[in-house]
């Protein structure tokens, strides 16, 4: 039995009742580990916190599977920092290989304690901000292999790593789930834009939030509702009253029945992405799926498989006044041809993209070239 500990880069719901809520990808990424290669035995480790049914992007509970998870429960970074060396001191000679959802602070410690017990390790590369200092480059240099979300994420790990691979993305999209019937242009008085994601300043919420208030302006000549769907850290604040949000934001909270989900981006006339840093969103390849018209900003993985005009239009970074303007100047200049043409292009790459080697398929092949 090859015992395996993978360590996320989130955080893990708990409740009263005993549940354990992660993710629902990730969940299926440890499950299909297990299932397709019987030799594995795997542990998962997160930090938790209290589940909450709109702050958290969390919908599968590892508490009916057999993955072993071991929680973190210290709050602060002092604390946080013991329990891990007491954790992993006593419990990490006992596995054989450790694969880390990277970067991450937590991850970081048990990769510096790897290092020092000489366990061979894997990193999953999602997001940007994969080097903060002298000791990530290392890291990246020293793992058995590193498996990413975008082409571009991989571009610049080749230059510390040339043992990089680019995954198949961790997402439920089948060709059967295409929408190749999608009209173009409003009905209606109004245009309705969709953001999923999480409430968060990072996702540019706050931006977003200042370009729908430029549209609800009486002498726009452009009327937008933003349909917003999401929970996360500023949900509460923001669905308050006393935010004085302008009337064309409608919330949602969490949806989390797939149907009422697709539904939502069907009915859209675009997508906004207007997020500071991402690996690959998964949102995206929704709205690809659905041919969407999408407006992103051209962060972390996104500019691997999207290009501005080609596939999508591009917004400028933490910038309100210029994505209000890009927004505003397609809408009024290009034709339904156009957009047309975007979506078409944008889906034939999301076709591309589902022809990738699935992670835990990649993973185990890996795990069994080296253990």
């Amino acid at each position: 039995m090859k015992k395996l500990l993978i360590i996320g880069n989130g955080v893990t719901g708990i409740n009263t009742q005993g549940g354990i809520y992660i993710n629902d990808h990730t969940a299926k990424f440890l499950i299909n580990l297990q299932k397709n290669d019987s030799s594995l035995k795997v542990s998962f480790c997160q930090p938790v916190t209290n589940f909450e049914k709109n702050t958290n992007l969390l919908n599968y509970n590892l508490a009916d599977t057999p993955i072993n998870f071991i929680p973190l429960r210290s709050k602060n970074k002092f604390a946080l920092l013991i329990e891990l060396f007491l954790v992993f001191f006593l419990k990490l000679i006992a596995f054989d290989y450790i694969y880390v959802f990277y970067p991450n602070s937590i991850g970081r410690i048990v990769l510096l304690l790897a290092v020092l017990f000489r366990k061979k390790y894997g990193l999953y590369v999602r997001g940007e901000h994969f080097i903060q200092n002298k000791f990530d480059k290392q890291i990246l240099r020293s793992a058995s292999f590193i498996l990413t979300v975008s082409p571009s994420i991989q571009n610049t790990l080749r230059n510390y790593n040339a043992r990089v691979e680019v995954i198949r993305p961790m997402i439920d999209i089948q060709a059967s789930d295409f929408y190749w019937k999608k009209t173009f242009g409003k009905e209606g008085e109004k245009y309705k834009a969709l953001f999923v994601g999480r409430i968060e300043s990072r996702k540019g919420i706050l931006e977003l939030i200042e370009v729908a208030r430029a549209f609800n302006r009486p002498e726009s000549i452009i009327q937008i509702d933003f349909h917003i769907v999401g929970g996360g850290d500023l949900y509460n604040n923001l669905t308050e009253n006393n935010f004085n949000l302008p009337e064309n934001i409608i919330f949602y909270g969490q949806i989390h029945d797939r149907k009422k989900l697709i539904d939502l981006y069907r009915e859209a006339d675009f997508f906004i992405f207007p997020s500071h840093d991402e690996g690959f969103p998964r949102v995206l390849y929704d709205a690809m799926a659905q041919r969407l018209p999408i407006f992103t900003t051209f962060v972390g993985g996104i500019p691997g498989y999207l290009t501005d005009h080609k596939t999508c239009i591009q917004l400028p970074l933490k910038d309100p006044v210029g994505q209000l303007t890009v927004i505003r100047e397609a809408l009024v200049n290009m034709d339904n041809t156009c957009f047309d043409e975007i979506t078409k292009n944008a889906l034939m790459k999301l076709e591309q993209i589902l022809m990738q080697t699935p992670h835990e398929k990649l993973f185990i092949d890996k795990i069994n070239n080296i253990l």
